[in-house]
């Protein structure tokens, strides 16, 4: 345990001395290794705030316990195009899904009319969306001003409608819409509340839209009484997949072509986001790993050069008693002495790199990406210094450990 403490104290004081007697050529050897670990702390930081935003606004347009049920939107040509023309989302498929699951918490059905809002002599091409009272709630859109779509509305098919923020400042500016009446495909709609403004990229269409009772719709507009898509809501992220196929159930049991029918969800895309991650990071750790590697040679060539200019000193640590694998010892520390110096200052620049990074997103992409170094990418880092001070430091601790004392102590 005596010897160990030697070596240990031995190994630190002369890893020490070697950044102090040759400092140019220590910083060189050790900016390979600290400009690989900031690389893979900035950009496993920049990769983390990235899915932390992508989840985030996912909530903000309903959570990632939202389901979407619709038809595939294939080209005119495809061969599978008849069959979809005859299947249809309907008033029994609600009901169909309703009866399989007792997680759905919210369910809607949509209809969507792309066409033109006139106001006056005016006019907005954005897209009408006929649904339910419950579509605010699903989506978690809240009412800026006035109110949603209401019961009542649907049940004695009102001619109202809900306009998004983007719609109003087009057709009305700075005048209260409140009352105010919009055409639609030949219909008159009374204005009776605006939609809180979607300030976040992912949802800035909906401020686009005007939304209607889907029964006024159906009964004065389309005559028909089938859906766009359906949209259901679950509390929990985790039971998303268990509601998916019980509604893929539902939908087996009731349509002869269930596979022309798309069920996705924002799990769905948390999903790819997580593998696209993963292959991205895959991808930029390799090539960091060649920055280490390159790094890992730089200190191999210091440690070679360092037991030729101490091999009188090895041979002196022999002739008063230190064996071979307390020689090893003290050349294999300071390797990783040295590599893991070049980890710490690179997990420092690594972090200021991320932050600026963050900080550039923001004011060239007007984007906010926050970046989030967990612990678990400061532990890889330790990791991957202390790794290429072993593998690289290995040789010349070993060549320094089978030298010969007797010809070492007559080295000059």
């Amino acid at each position: 345990m005596l010897v160990n403490k030697v070596v240990l104290r031995e190994a630190l004081l002369s890893a020490f001395k070697q950044l102090s007697v040759q400092p140019l050529r220590t910083f060189l050897t050790i900016s390979g290794i600290s400009i690989g670990i900031a690389a893979l702390i900035a950009m496993m930081g920049i990769g983390e705030g990235t899915r932390q935003k992508v989840i985030n606004d996912m909530e903000k347009i309903g959570g990632t316990g939202v389901i979407t049920v619709e038809l595939q939107n294939m080209g005119n040509n495809d061969p599978n195009r008849q069959n979809i023309q005859k299947e249809k989302l309907t008033k029994k498929d609600l009901t169909a899904f309703e009866q399989a699951s007792n997680l759905i918490t919210g369910i809607a059905p949509v209809v969507h009319l792309p066409g033109l809002v006139f106001y006056n002599d005016l006019r907005f091409e954005g897209q009408a969306l006929a649904t339910t009272e419950f579509y605010s709630e699903i989506r978690d859109w809240p009412v800026e001003k006035g109110r949603f779509l209401t019961r009542v509305d649907l049940d004695y098919l009102n001619n109202v409608c809900v306009i998004g923020s983007e719609v109003k400042q087009k057709l009305f500016a700075d005048d209260d819409p409140i009352g105010r009446k919009v055409r639609f495909r030949g219909e008159e709609f009374s204005v009776v509340g605006i939609m809180a403004k979607r300030n976040f990229e992912a949802g800035r269409w909906l401020n686009d839209l005007i939304l209607l009772p889907i029964t006024t719709v159906e009964k004065r507009i389309t005559g028909q009484l089938d859906y766009s898509s359906i949209l259901l809501k679950t509390d929990k992220m985790d039971t998303v997949p268990l509601v998916k196929d019980q509604i893929s159930l539902a939908l087996n049991n009731r349509h002869p072509n269930p596979g022309n029918i798309v069920i996705h969800s924002q799990v769905d895309v948390i999903n790819s986001l997580n593998r696209a991650s993963m292959l991205m990071r895959f991808s930029f750790g390799s090539i960091t790993l060649i920055v280490l590697m390159v790094g890992g040679i730089g200190i191999m060539n210091l440690m070679l050069v360092s037991v030729t200019e101490r091999t009188r000193e090895v041979g002196i640590h022999k002739a008063v008693g230190a064996q071979d694998h307390d020689i090893l010892l003290l050349f294999l520390f300071e390797a990783m002495t040295l590599s893991l110096l070049g980890g710490i200052i690179g997990i420092f620049f690594g972090i200021q790199g991320g932050n600026f990074l963050s900080f550039a997103i923001a004011v060239y992409l007007d984007n906010q990406v926050a970046c989030i170094i967990s612990n678990k990418s400061i532990m890889l880092a330790v990791f991957f210094s202390v790794f290429i001070g072993i593998v690289f430091g290995l040789y010349p601790a070993m060549k320094a450990a089978s030298i010969d004392p007797s010809k070492a102590l007559s080295y000059e």
